[in-house]
């Protein structure tokens, strides 16, 4: 399902919802998400790989998780599992690069609302989403 110009559902959710669930996963996904990966998407020019599981690769849980099962052996109330938050891979920008460019560019993201420190996740750019336009600042939180 196409969920907007550059991205698909699948992109966005986990193997086991989508199996279940099909295209009604859609509804699971802040909407805002999808506004601010396009956002991000038309900044940089480039593919952002959030899931790429549909297509024989190894990312599922980069975007709308499934359930409440423990990743890498921790429970977690991620905003992964309320489909707010996803984690970016940009082909051929380093993530810090991304991380950077958001922080300095809040104004053009008003939807994240919380960020990773890139410090703990060099190899993605982590952002999260609220449901309304952000009042402040980004909030920056070590995993």
């Amino acid at each position: 399902m196409q969920l907007s110009k550059h991205f698909k559902l699948q992109e966005l959710i986990h193997p086991v919802i989508h199996r279940k669930i099909g295209d009604r996963a859609a509804d699971w996904l802040n909407p805002n998400l999808i506004i601010t990966l396009e956002a991000l998407r038309e900044m940089s020019g480039r593919p952002i790989k959030v899931n790429d599981w549909h297509v024989g690769g190894n990312y599922k849980d980069s975007g709308l998780r499934c359930g409440t099962a423990p990743l890498n052996g921790k429970v977690t109330l991620s905003s992964h599992y309320a489909g707010c938050a996803a984690d970016l891979k940009f082909s051929g920008i380093e993530p810090d690069k991304i991380y950077f460019h958001i922080l300095n560019n809040q104004d053009k993201y008003p939807f994240i609302s919380r960020m990773e420190n890139i410090e703990h996740t060099p190899t993605w750019a982590h952002i999260e989403v609220s449901t309304s336009k952000r009042t402040g600042e980004i909030y920056i939180f070590n995993p």
